[in-house]
């Protein structure tokens, strides 16, 4: 399927459901969904009721059987259902506004992470709103699913799992994850138990975990992005404005009873020090000091995954989004409209990137880079 020319892009949930099957290397498969893609060797893209995308090969597809309804995504106590029959012996539901969530974690635990994802959804909602942004009055439709382990073993034992592992998750590097393939936000229940005989209630340990709660809110920004329009699913959405937008909501506050500070003004402390640190290892350096980093942040994805090079890739996509979002907000909200009308499994060159980034910003890199070295 990611080999296909992509050749159909089909609209909403108006669509017809359909019954699809086909076969895997554990055995047959069945789900009732959406075709969301057609590829010129038979197989399609189908979207689950549960939000979970399924690429499935033409020479593996069986039969695709209409429904006679349309399409429908679960509802938030069905999906929540389907979610903790995914977890297992043990899982509980929670259901909010907008999030269907499945847990082994304490019922504490689990209704602060619910309140701390409704005011991650409050704060994005009104941060990208339409008509500037490309995202819907209210919101992405529908529940969206989250899963809560009840310690860190459990996550990453769920994180090893080999379909985690076949989509590059990497326990040991995080703290939560979102997954676009199957629409869920990983977390798990950080707050522990009291130190030193503190008195201290679940939600006040929670909240007090300020690089966990940035993490919660990181990975609610991305699943948002990705529901709300701001990125497609599955297609190829560069990096650094993937990151760099789900980093500038990540900033905590200690006097907030959730322990998250909202967007507000955009600072970010955390990623200002790693930004200026950068800054400062650049100047030290000639070579560095005389180049440019930006046409490779913003083409190329390899600066993402070289681990001596890969936090500076970080701080400097927080920096280059936030300095966009302040300086080119009407410039950056046409950017990312022309992303997200990108197709998903389509594959585009570092050249592609760039073009389209300067098409957005402009030729002038160089004056974009000493701009982006004055951001706080």
């Amino acid at each position: 399927m990611c080999s296909a020319l992509l050749i159909a892009l089909l609209p909403g949930f108006a669509d017809p459901a359909e019954t699809v099957t086909w076969t895997t290397e554990a055995g047959p498969n069945m789900v009732v969904g959406r075709v969301v893609l057609e590829g010129d060797d038979g197989g399609v893209l189908l979207e689950g009721r549960d939000g979970t995308l399924h690429a499935v090969a033409g020479s593996r597809l069986g039969e695709r059987t209409a429904t006679g309804e349309p399409f429908a995504p679960m509802g938030g106590e069905e999906l929540a259902a389907t979610l903790a029959a995914e977890l297992g012996a043990g899982a509980e539901t929670h259901v909010t506004l907008h999030f269907a969530i499945a847990s082994t974690a304490s019922p504490e635990f689990t209704d602060w992470a619910g309140d701390l994802l409704e005011a991650v959804h409050a704060g994005f909602v009104e941060e990208f709103a339409p008509p500037r942004f490309p995202t819907p009055a209210g919101g992405p439709a529908g529940p969206l699913p989250a899963l809560i382990l009840k310690d860190r073993t459990a996550f990453e034992a769920y994180a090893r799992r080999p379909d985690q592992a076949a989509r590059g998750v990497n326990p040991a590097l995080s703290q939560g994850y979102y997954d676009p393939v199957s629409n869920r936000i990983v977390l798990y229940d950080f707050a522990g138990t009291p130190a030193g005989g503190r008195r201290e209630s679940v939600r006040e340990r929670a909240a007090n975990r300020q690089a966990n709660v940035a993490t919660v809110a990181h990975e609610a920004i991305h699943q948002l992005a990705y529901n709300a329009g701001l990125h497609a699913r599955l297609a190829s959405n560069p990096i650094w404005l993937t990151e760099g937008l789900a980093m500038q909501g990540e900033a905590t506050s200690r006097t907030s009873p959730l322990g998250w500070r909202g967007f507000a003004d955009g600072v970010n402390p955390v990623r200002s020090k790693a930004f200026r640190a950068m800054l400062t290892a650049r100047r030290r350096d000639r070579q560095l000091r005389e180049t440019n980093p930006l046409p490779r942040l913003v083409g190329s994805e390899d600066v993402f995954t070289d681990p001596t090079i890969a936090g500076a890739a970080y701080a400097a996509s927080w920096a280059l989004v936030r300095h966009l979002r302040a300086e080119r907000p009407e410039a950056f909200a046409a950017y990312l409209k022309e992303l997200a009308a990108l197709p998903p499994l389509a594959p585009v060159t570092a050249e592609e990137r760039l073009a389209t980034f300067k098409t957005h910003f402009g030729e002038d890199l160089d004056g974009l880079w000493d701009a982006v070295q004055r951001v706080r």
